[in-house]
């Protein structure tokens, strides 16, 4: 009987003080942050900047955010591992990995799809903007000409020609760092914590089906 109260004291810790703290972080988060991010981003208060210095247009600090409510969920990782190595690859983790492997990645990127959309709309805007800066500054160049003969004729105004030079070359870096900019709020360190969260569970399933049954079956076991 104490052995059953014990027990029972433990369940209504887990559920209620873990999962359901859990559960209110990412219910909280889900209903409230990011219908508020939505609504700055609709309305101009929070904006995209292409060439922030953080790569996602200012706006990492969103990525990390998910991440930290995927890794709530993830927090089942070591355990479903530790079932792997311990008891095989049974039906019920055949089924259940993969559910939870696309649960994990829901949480990680559905929350923020506006983001998503409203950096996508950011960067193409100012793909625009920047070829029509270039084009225009390159129309001021139009004094630079070659004549038939191949003699190569400069315009009086050599400050003003440099200065447009100057230009298309600031122009010229901007555009590669447009370039380089995603259209996801994921910086390298936010991708990395979840794929190393993705990969543990199915490295271990590979690992565990390759000693089940390909050392197995090399060793003649099988």
């Amino acid at each position: 009987m104490s052995s059953f109260i014990v027990s029972q004291f433990w369940n209504a810790f887990t559920f209620v003080v873990v999962v359901g703290t859990g559960i209110w972080f990412l219910g909280g988060v889900t209903l409230k942050v990011f219908p508020a991010v939505k609504h700055l981003l609709d309305n101009g208060y929070l904006k995209v900047v292409p060439i922030a210095p953080d790569g996602c247009g200012g706006l990492s600090f969103l990525g990390w955010l998910t991440l930290d409510m995927t890794m709530v969920l993830g927090s089942a990782v070591p355990f479903t591992m530790s079932w792997i190595l311990l008891y095989g690859l049974d039906i019920s983790i055949l089924i259940g990995l993969p559910i939870y492997i696309a649960v994990l990645s829901a949480v990680f990127f559905l929350p923020l799809k506006d983001v998503h959309k409203a950096m996508h709309d950011a960067k193409v805007r100012e793909e625009k903007r920047l070829s029509a800066l270039f084009g225009r500054t390159y129309d001021g160049l139009s004094a630079i000409r070659i004549d038939d003969n191949g003699e190569f004729h400069l315009p009086h105004d050599l400050p003003k020609v440099r200065q447009r030079l100057d230009d298309l070359a600031c122009i010229d870096i901007l555009y590669g760092r447009l370039e380089k900019m995603p259209v996801w709020p994921f910086d390298t360190g936010t991708l990395k914590r979840f794929g190393t969260l993705i990969a543990g569970p199915l490295l271990v399933s590979i690992l565990q089906w390759f000693t089940d049954n390909g050392l197995a079956a090399y060793f003649g076991l099988r």
